[in-house]
């Protein structure tokens, strides 16, 4: 276990997401409402049978991993956890914490993000680099699920240059009506072989709905 002072904290747990071969999963402090991302110590992702499900209550320790790279402040590790609860209602709970985004995409984590012609949202190196990777969107219109290349995308419903990956655990639904409260996340740091550093990017996307 890290060395270094750790934390008892009860921790609801608000997006799982696919990760490569395993699972990404987000979380908030109760009593705080804290973002958090959480990694079993030393590990990079959890394991894709992990027991966290969004809405489950975990007592845990935790410690915040000791360096990150902007926009990926939520990083910590988890050890001994122990599942204590549920949330009856999900929603309601995510707003008495957070204020969610309101309006289009472009307002999203600071309205720092650029967008690709067929609406693509990403985050680039150029600064200011928001200090935050996962937020709450109230979403303006509906979003209407799509496949391309065996993925799961969504767009918007009204002719909006809108499009963004879906990785949830959840089963896509066809539609999203619009004012549906989402969670959004930046991936991790993307770039080809061929590309220089500054033209690396994190893609935005989505990880679940409440």
């Amino acid at each position: 276990m890290p060395d270094a002072k750790t934390n008892r904290e009860r921790v609801v747990i608000v997006g799982k997401t696919r990760m490569g071969g395993g699972v990404c999963v987000g979380g908030m402090i109760e009593g705080t409402g804290t973002p958090l991302r959480l990694f079993p110590v030393g590990g990079f992702c959890q394991p894709p049978d992990t027991p966290f499900d969004v809405g489950d209550v975990w007592e845990m320790s935790l410690h915040k991993r000791p360096t990150h790279e902007p926009p990926h402040s939520e990083d910590h590790d988890e050890w001994d956890a122990l599942r204590v609860g549920k949330v009856a209602d999900l929603r309601s709970w995510i707003l008495s914490k957070q204020q969610p985004v309101k309006g289009g995409p472009a307002r999203l984590f600071g309205g720092r993000l650029g967008c690709t012609s067929t609406g693509k949202y990403f985050l680039t190196r150029n600064p200011p680099v928001p200090d935050w990777s996962t937020t709450f969107w109230e979403i303006p219109f509906a979003l209407i699920h799509y496949k391309k290349d065996n993925a799961d995308r969504y767009r918007f419903d009204e002719g909006v240059p809108f499009d963004v990956k879906y990785v949830g655990h959840r089963p896509a639904e066809r539609r999203l009506r619009n004012r549906t409260l989402v969670r959004v996340s930046l991936a991790r740091w993307f770039t080809t072989a061929e590309a220089e550093a500054q033209d690396q990017k994190c893609w935005l996307q989505l990880s679940g709905w409440f």
